[in-house]
Protein backbone atom coordinates (compact mmCIF):
# COMPACT_ATOMS: atom_id res chain seq x y z
CA UNK A 1 0.00 0.00 0.00
CA UNK A 2 1.35 3.47 -1.03
CA UNK A 3 0.33 6.98 0.14
CA UNK A 4 -1.55 9.24 -1.88
CA UNK A 5 -2.25 12.72 -2.33
CA UNK A 6 -3.88 14.67 0.76
CA UNK A 7 -6.62 15.73 -2.09
CA UNK A 8 -6.84 12.19 -4.03
CA UNK A 9 -7.86 11.05 -0.30
CA UNK A 10 -10.61 13.98 0.21
CA UNK A 11 -11.87 13.57 -3.41
CA UNK A 12 -12.52 9.54 -2.54
CA UNK A 13 -13.63 10.56 0.89
CA UNK A 14 -16.28 13.32 -0.58
CA UNK A 15 -17.30 10.71 -3.16
CA UNK A 16 -18.09 8.26 -0.85
CA UNK A 17 -19.85 10.27 2.03
CA UNK A 18 -22.12 11.49 -0.64
CA UNK A 19 -22.70 8.08 -2.27
CA UNK A 20 -24.21 7.09 1.47
CA UNK A 21 -26.05 10.43 2.78
CA UNK A 22 -23.59 11.28 4.83
CA UNK A 23 -23.76 15.06 4.80
CA UNK A 24 -19.66 15.82 4.21
CA UNK A 25 -18.36 19.66 5.06
CA UNK A 26 -14.66 21.14 5.23
CA UNK A 27 -14.48 20.73 9.01
CA UNK A 28 -15.71 17.16 8.69
CA UNK A 29 -13.65 16.05 5.73
CA UNK A 30 -10.42 17.65 7.60
CA UNK A 31 -11.55 15.35 10.21
CA UNK A 32 -11.84 12.32 8.36
CA UNK A 33 -8.35 12.93 6.73
CA UNK A 34 -6.87 13.34 10.70
CA UNK A 35 -9.00 10.13 11.28
CA UNK A 36 -7.71 8.25 8.00
CA UNK A 37 -3.76 9.34 8.39
CA UNK A 38 -4.52 8.09 12.51
CA UNK A 39 -5.53 4.41 10.71
CA UNK A 40 -2.77 4.39 8.20
CA UNK A 41 -0.51 5.00 11.12
CA UNK A 42 -1.63 2.60 13.68
CA UNK A 43 -2.18 -0.23 10.86
CA UNK A 44 1.61 0.17 9.50
CA UNK A 45 2.73 1.10 12.56
CA UNK A 46 3.92 4.67 11.45
CA UNK A 47 5.14 3.35 8.71
CA UNK A 48 2.69 4.47 5.81
CA UNK A 49 0.65 7.03 6.06
CA UNK A 50 -2.56 7.58 4.34
CA UNK A 51 -1.23 11.15 2.58
CA UNK A 52 2.32 13.22 2.73
CA UNK A 53 0.72 16.45 3.02
CA UNK A 54 1.10 17.77 6.84
CA UNK A 55 -1.83 18.44 8.95
CA UNK A 56 -1.92 21.44 11.20
CA UNK A 57 -3.61 22.15 14.48
CA UNK A 58 -6.45 25.26 13.75
CA UNK A 59 -8.32 26.63 16.17
CA UNK A 60 -11.45 24.62 14.71
CA UNK A 61 -9.56 21.38 14.11
CA UNK A 62 -6.92 19.49 12.21
CA UNK A 63 -6.71 20.83 8.77
CA UNK A 64 -4.80 19.62 5.82
CA UNK A 65 -4.07 23.20 4.45
CA UNK A 66 -4.05 22.22 0.63
CA UNK A 67 -7.43 20.31 1.30
CA UNK A 68 -8.93 23.29 3.29
CA UNK A 69 -8.17 25.79 0.48
CA UNK A 70 -9.54 23.92 -2.56
CA UNK A 71 -13.09 23.52 -0.32
CA UNK A 72 -12.94 27.07 1.63
CA UNK A 73 -15.39 28.28 -1.09
CA UNK A 74 -17.86 26.23 0.42
CA UNK A 75 -17.38 28.02 3.70
CA UNK A 76 -19.73 25.64 6.38
CA UNK A 77 -22.24 24.42 3.69
CA UNK A 78 -21.64 20.97 1.94
CA UNK A 79 -19.30 19.98 -0.50
CA UNK A 80 -21.79 19.28 -3.49
CA UNK A 81 -20.96 16.94 -6.27
CA UNK A 82 -19.36 15.43 -8.18
CA UNK A 83 -15.85 16.22 -7.36
CA UNK A 84 -13.00 15.78 -9.89
CA UNK A 85 -9.93 13.74 -8.25
CA UNK A 86 -7.55 11.01 -8.88
CA UNK A 87 -8.99 7.79 -7.68
CA UNK A 88 -6.70 6.07 -5.87
CA UNK A 89 -6.27 2.25 -7.74
CA UNK A 90 -5.14 0.53 -4.59
CA UNK A 91 -7.65 -1.62 -2.86
CA UNK A 92 -6.21 -1.84 0.49
CA UNK A 93 -5.92 2.09 0.50
CA UNK A 94 -9.67 2.73 -0.29
CA UNK A 95 -10.97 -0.35 1.64
CA UNK A 96 -8.91 1.30 4.80
CA UNK A 97 -10.54 5.05 3.55
CA UNK A 98 -14.17 3.00 3.53
CA UNK A 99 -13.38 1.77 6.89
CA UNK A 100 -12.81 5.16 8.24
CA UNK A 101 -15.67 6.39 6.65
CA UNK A 102 -18.02 4.16 7.75
CA UNK A 103 -16.82 4.49 11.36
CA UNK A 104 -17.05 7.94 11.65
CA UNK A 105 -19.62 9.35 8.58
CA UNK A 106 -22.42 9.96 10.73
CA UNK A 107 -20.98 12.28 13.00
CA UNK A 108 -21.34 15.73 12.66
CA UNK A 109 -17.89 18.00 12.20
CA UNK A 110 -18.05 19.49 15.41
CA UNK A 111 -18.57 15.90 16.99
CA UNK A 112 -15.49 14.92 15.26
CA UNK A 113 -13.44 17.81 16.78
CA UNK A 114 -14.58 17.20 20.22
CA UNK A 115 -12.99 13.68 20.21
CA UNK A 116 -9.80 14.82 18.83
CA UNK A 117 -8.89 18.35 20.57
CA UNK A 118 -9.29 15.92 23.84
CA UNK A 119 -5.93 13.88 21.92
CA UNK A 120 -2.37 14.42 22.45
CA UNK A 121 -1.77 14.92 18.93
CA UNK A 122 -3.88 18.07 18.85
CA UNK A 123 -3.38 19.26 22.30
CA UNK A 124 0.66 19.10 21.70
CA UNK A 125 -0.14 21.40 18.92
CA UNK A 126 -1.91 23.87 19.44
CA UNK A 127 -1.56 27.31 22.38
CA UNK A 128 -5.04 27.36 23.56
CA UNK A 129 -7.65 30.46 23.01
CA UNK A 130 -5.59 31.78 20.54
CA UNK A 131 -5.91 31.52 16.58
CA UNK A 132 -2.97 30.53 14.50
CA UNK A 133 -1.97 28.43 11.37
CA UNK A 134 0.59 26.62 10.81
CA UNK A 135 1.51 24.40 14.57
CA UNK A 136 1.83 20.64 12.27
CA UNK A 137 0.55 17.82 14.32
CA UNK A 138 3.30 15.38 13.32
CA UNK A 139 3.01 11.92 12.18
CA UNK A 140 5.16 10.95 15.02
CA UNK A 141 2.88 12.14 17.51
CA UNK A 142 -0.14 10.93 15.99
CA UNK A 143 1.35 7.10 15.46
CA UNK A 144 2.56 7.71 19.60
CA UNK A 145 -0.85 8.06 20.84
CA UNK A 146 -2.58 5.61 18.68
CA UNK A 147 -0.31 2.34 19.20
CA UNK A 148 -0.36 2.87 22.60
CA UNK A 149 -3.74 3.84 23.02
Amino acid sequence: MKSETALNAAGYIITQCLKKDFEIHNQKLNCLLYFSQSWFLLLSKGATPCFDDSIEAWCFGPVVPVVYNKYARYGSLEIPGPIQYQKPTDKIFTDNLDTVIDYYGNYAGYQLFDIIKHQDPYKKAIIEGREFRGRVISNASITSFFVNE
